[in-house]
């Protein structure tokens, strides 16, 4: 019997699953890396009057899971063709560009936010949702290859 949600998604949701969980441990590690270990300093001194003295990891860890599950979701509906690596690369600097500049620049019009740091945080976020995009990429071509043997 075949699940009513691949059926009508075109894709099985364990491989979502999966694929989406790939990509949240290399984008939740590569943040806490930048975000907390290398950046937390300037960030603070870039963005002081908006940030909490501390970090609510619950609505951070949250929304990587959201991200990660959307990334997952969207991924098959435009993959062409191309080795996982190229493909994922490609799709998760565009996810990083459309959800981390625009919201930011919004932002900076009713925060008191830096440019500086949206800019670097904007750059940063090109490679870790890349990074999360190859992840995806490699756990669908790897989940798929089992499926078909």
């Amino acid at each position: 019997m075949v699940c009513p949600l691949r059926k009508r998604m075109g894709f099985d949701p364990r491989n979502l699953a999966l694929s989406a969980c790939a990509g949240l441990v290399v984008m939740l590690v590569l943040s806490w890396i930048w975000h907390v270990l290398v950046m937390d300093d300037y960030f603070r001194s870039e963005f002081g009057g908006v940030m909490r003295a501390d970090y609510d990891y619950l609505f951070i860890v949250l929304g990587y899971v959201v991200l990660a599950l959307l990334m997952a979701y969207i991924y098959p509906l435009g993959y062409q063709s191309g080795p996982p690596e190229r493909e994922g690369l490609r799709f998760g600097v565009l996810i990083g560009l459309l959800w981390v500049l625009p919201a930011s620049l919004v932002g900076l019009g009713g925060l008191n936010l830096s440019l500086n740091g949206i800019m670097v945080d904007a750059v940063w976020h090109l490679l870790e949702q890349g990074a999360g995009g190859v992840a995806i990429a490699s756990a669908y071509q790897r989940l798929g290859e089992q499926d078909a043997g």
